[in-house]
């Protein structure tokens, strides 16, 4: 079977260092320590700061060529790893990301060599926009992403694939077909039921 993870938002917290960012543009913004502190896809929807202080944090991430590599995991990652390593020989699992590169250095490369700190082996990276197609093209019958838009796009072009979404508060509004769980761990244990028929 195969099995995919979106990363920032699933295992990966982007939030907490970018909003680190923003901080040290703007100190009147927080940082946010936890994906349910966010409460809209776009930071000025909701923090105190503008569509230029964004664009300036971005222009900084977009000159680190280690940006995807410095992010913390969320909390509980080693369950991920485990699951994925001791089931890698039978199971094909993917990490699709619409990341872009930093610094010169492609997003891949540097989400390859996240993973693998973590612990993960062999990790398998598809960088693209188009979930919904690239997982209709693989056959992946599994797969979680936290963006509302990327949901939709595979429920849309992948009917055979079942789609989970971790509950925030800022993809509240996800429908159709979208199983919401509280987070990764949950959906680990719906692929392993899955498996396990």
């Amino acid at each position: 079977m195969r099995i995919g993870f979106d990363v920032d938002g699933v295992i990966a917290n982007f939030t907490k260092v970018f909003t680190t960012i923003l901080n040290d543009i703007n100190p009147k913004c927080p940082i946010l320590n936890d994906y349910s502190e966010v409460f809209h896809w776009y930071y000025d929807k909701f923090l105190p700061v503008t569509k230029l202080e964004i664009k300036r944090a971005w222009e900084i991430v977009d000159k680190n060529p280690n940006f995807w590599r410095s992010l913390p995991p969320i909390k509980n990652i080693q369950v991920v790893v485990d699951f994925v390593n001791h089931n890698r020989h039978q199971h094909d699992f993917y990490f699709i990301t619409s990341r872009l590169a930093t610094g010169g250095i492609s997003a891949t490369y540097q989400t390859i060599n996240w993973l693998r700190a973590m612990g993960f082996r062999d990790p398998q990276v598809i960088e693209t926009s188009m979930k919904g197609n690239i997982i209709e093209f693989l056959g992946i019958k599994y797969y979680i992403d936290d963006r509302t838009k990327n949901c939709l796009d595979v429920v849309e072009k992948s009917p055979g694939c079942k789609i989970y979404c971790p509950n925030y508060p800022y993809n509240a509004d996800v429908v159709n077909s979208v199983i919401k769980v509280p987070s990764v761990i949950e959906y680990i244990e719906q692929v392993k039921w899955g498996i396990d028929k």
